[in-house]
């Protein structure tokens, strides 16, 4: 298949969801107690599903002979070893972020209907992911 401008804005929109926080935090939990367990199984279960997101893009991209990229990480680093309840707020910040690359992304594919489709639905399924996050922030 012919790669078009359409590819780099989907490793994009790949990259925003592997590199972001929710990503990050799979491999550095935050401390948290035993009370937490509901809200740590949920927060894993987001990271999960949107990763399965990121696993479909990078099938997509090398489908299309696409040579993704798989970014890295911001500087997370200053939230390790953080309480679940201070790296939440933080995680809903950044879900705040990935949504708006996507959305962005959806606009700038206008040429590429089907993949501007594509990104709109990620956007919308991360907008979902942040309203369910940010439901965790004012959980009892």
């Amino acid at each position: 298949m012919m790669l078009t401008a359409a590819e780099p804005i989907l490793n994009d929109v790949l990259i925003a969801l592997h590199r972001s926080l929710l990503q990050y935090m799979v491999d550095a939990w935050p401390w948290s107690g035993d009370e937490a367990a509901s809200t740590r199984e949920a927060l894993a279960s987001e990271a999960e599903s949107q990763a399965e997101t990121v696993e479909g893009l990078t099938e997509l991209l090398r489908e299309r002979g696409f040579p993704v990229a798989f970014g890295t990480y911001p500087d997370f680093s200053n939230l390790n070893y953080v309480s679940l309840d201070f790296l939440l707020k933080r995680v809903v910040k950044n879900q705040e972020l990935v949504v708006a690359a996507c959305e962005a992304a959806a606009g700038s594919l206008a040429d590429h209907p089907e993949d501007a489709e594509l990104v709109r639905e990620i956007a919308e399924s991360e907008q979902d992911r942040l309203r369910h996050l940010k439901s965790l922030g004012t959980a009892p």
